[in-house]
């Protein structure tokens, strides 16, 4: 028995260690094939499935459209922020402290579920970034051996990791493709940014029209360093970008948290605040923070996509498109959009064009009158919400609690009556006689008994507060408050164009400086033409995007660079285009750009200068934007209150003072 024992341990583990020479599945395998198969279970949900598509929008540039990849990546971080916002939502009912306590949780399990998988995102877009430095060294080391583009990029790709390998295989595919040009153009669609085209255009370019050699360098390789020299200074200026707005977004959300802390820490050192916090001045001061909340929030978020990026997902049209193609509100748009013949057609179609925004005319006037209806409507909710919570704790006022703890039977008595007046006396002159007789006549049977010496000061408080209940009901001035504010909201998708134009203006030298280095590259190819540089330009550009692509269509017709010239109304850009205008007209492009080298090298002393100047200016609004909320709850909803309140009691004071 003891020999059989310890020949079936022996068989046991030479059974152990054949089994562990077989292939395992890895857990990172079973967790992407289980993200994989979750995918069309979250694409049937309607709401989660506009979230998953979102992400997955943003993820399929990165991933360079590698389905596999974008769906797990996509459903894992939608289970993430569902988790996040569900975790949010069993806090909000484990600890109901108010609806106000509740809405501030809601708000930060959306905060933190949009906030980390934008962290994620980022980062993988970061890695992805580091990843192409990599790999353009991989890719002139190879070339180096092969002299041979493909040969080098697929060498290369083999190297590298699995996200940068995907797009180095697109490369490689471009190349062997049939119609190379076309398979260009459809990489150009799902790239990342400009400089994941740049490397695909500079392989194609030089593998369908040679490499050069000039000064003793092959422009092939000159043309990676340069790309590698634009790659790391976009590294840098995006690391210190966000190191500085790290962490503005959640001091924005914190301090509606805090406000249900502040009020009980008020009420408790301050007694008398009872009374301004269930007023109508004290409920809109609380909506006050959380609309401030919601202002700073999103224009913290506009900061980190105004630059083209993966994080800049182009303007989500769709459900404005659903909503324009209904019947009525289509008619309704119809009455309050210019034509096209009219002078305010053409100044909200030149604003678009400024600021760079890919809505027409049409669209913003659908942006503008939706955001007008829907303050208009929530300004209204909010007065009407006030009025029915001042009605609500009158008819139902916090009782008098006594030493030992409990409510005296007179108290809780005389409020009942008291909420029976206000329903009986709600739709009368409390101050005719007919209803002073009637109420002296109910306060003489009631329940519990006044002194005949406090009827009449009874009698004088109670009509005061019937008064007081009537007219808790929304007035004349507040319609009219409602339709200013709903008039001046009509106004809000102006200014978000006049700061996006702010913003785009200072990246304008940006761009133009990454002209400059681009048509180094294209300079030195014998028979690179103008045409080309301009779609090259199109391609890589932001701002004046539409711009090029309106003069690469009328470029047949001769006057299409001077037409770009005076449209672009930007001197350094006009003085790329007189060259470009000369290079087509009168002398080749590398005599138009002789110089190029030197104003490349002097642009990026400069750029570098400019990206400190500029991410200062960015990093001083936003640090405003997003401690302005804290500043108003403290100031609002703690300070005012505070002062508010001592003041109504001075002037009670002075007035019982004898004269």
């Amino acid at each position: 028995m003891i020999l059989t024992k310890a020949n079936s341990s022996q068989e046991s583990k030479e059974i152990e260690k054949l089994k562990a020479l077989l292939p395992q599945k890895k857990r990172g395998v079973q967790l992407e094939r289980l993200l994989i198969g979750l995918y069309p279970v979250l694409n049937r949900v309607p709401v989660i499935r506009n979230l998953l598509l979102r992400i997955r929008k943003r993820l399929l540039l990165i991933h360079a459209g590698v389905e596999r990849s974008v769906r797990a990546e996509a459903a894992k971080l939608t289970v993430l922020a569902i988790s996040i916002f569900l975790i949010a939502i069993i806090c909000s009912v484990i600890f109901p402290k108010s609806i106000f306590t509740t809405m501030g949780i809601w708000v930060g399990g959306i905060y933190l579920g949009g906030a980390i998988s934008d962290i994620w995102i980022s980062r993988i877009e970061h890695n992805m970034m580091l990843g192409f430095v990599e790999l353009l060294d991989a890719i002139r080391f190879e070339y180096q051996k092969f002299k041979m583009v493909k040969e080098a990029v697929q060498e290369a790709s083999e190297n590298s990791d699995k996200l940068i390998s995907a797009h180095a295989e697109q490369y490689v595919d471009i190349l062997e493709s049939i119609d190379p040009e076309m398979a260009l153009r459809k990489y150009y669609e799902i790239a990342p940014n400009h400089f994941a085209r740049q490397v695909a255009g500079v392989c194609w370019i030089v593998s369908e029209l040679g490499d050069t050699v000039s000064n003793g360098a092959s422009s092939f390789l000159s043309a990676l360093t340069k790309i590698q020299d634009e790659i790391r200074l976009d590294i840098l200026r995006r690391e210190h970008l966000f190191s500085q707005l790290k962490g503005l977004e959640a001091i924005c959300i914190v301090p509606i948290l805090f406000l249900e802390p502040m009020r009980k820490w008020s009420e408790v050192n301050f007694p008398f605040m009872k009374d301004f916090y269930v007023s109508q001045l004290g409920i809109l001061a609380v909506f006050i923070p959380f609309i401030l909340t919601i202002i700073s929030f999103y224009s913290l978020r506009m900061f980190r996509t105004l630059d083209n990026s993966v994080q800049n997902v182009a303007d989500v049209k769709t459900w404005m498109n659903r909503l324009i193609a209904q019947k009525v509100f289509s008619k309704l748009l119809d009455r309050i959009t210019p034509n096209e013949n009219e002078k305010t057609h053409f100044k909200a179609k030149r604003r678009l064009a400024f600021a760079n925004s890919h809505y027409s005319v049409r669209e913003l006037y659908a942006r503008k009158f939706l955001f007008a209806a829907v303050i208009g409507l929530v300004t209204v909710s909010i007065l009407i919400y006030s009025h029915m919570n001042v009605r609500y704790h009158l008819m139902h006022p916090l009782p008098v609690v006594e030493s030992d703890g409990k409510v005296s039977d007179v108290i809780m008595k005389r409020l009942e009556f008291e909420s029976e007046m206000y329903k009986r006396f709600y739709d009368k002159d409390i101050y005719s006689d007919e209803a002073q007789a009637d109420l002296r006549y109910s306060v003489d049977h009631q329940a519990y008994k006044v002194s005949t010496d406090e009827v009449n000061g009874y009698l004088t408080a109670l009509s005061q507060k019937i008064a007081s209940y009537q007219k808790e009901v929304l007035q004349w001035y507040e319609i009219l408050i409602s339709f200013v504010t709903s008039c001046l909201s009509y106004r809000i998708p102006e200014v978000l164009l006049f700061f996006r134009k702010y913003m785009r203006d200072l990246e304008m030298q940006h761009e133009v400086d990454r002209f400059y280095s681009m048509i180094s590259i294209l300079a030195v190819i014998p028979r690179i033409s103008v045409i080309e540089i301009l779609e090259w330009m199109h391609r890589n550009s932001i701002i004046f995007e539409k711009q090029l692509q309106s003069c690469i269509l009328d470029y047949g017709s001769g006057d299409s660079l001077e037409r770009f010239k005076q449209e672009v109304n930007f001197r350094p850009m006009e003085q790329l285009v007189e060259r470009l205008k000369e290079a087509a007209e009168n002398i080749p492009v590398a005599q138009a750009f002789d110089n190029i080298e030197g104003e490349r090298a002097f642009a990026i002393r400069r750029r570098e200068q400019r990206y400190q100047e500029m991410t200062a200016i960015k990093v001083a609004w936003a640090k405003q934007i997003g401690f302005m909320p804290m500043y108003v709850s403290v100031g609002i909803y703690l300070v005012f209150p505070i002062a508010y309140v001592a003041y109504l009691q001075l002037n009670v004071v002075l007035t019982d003072l004898p004269m």
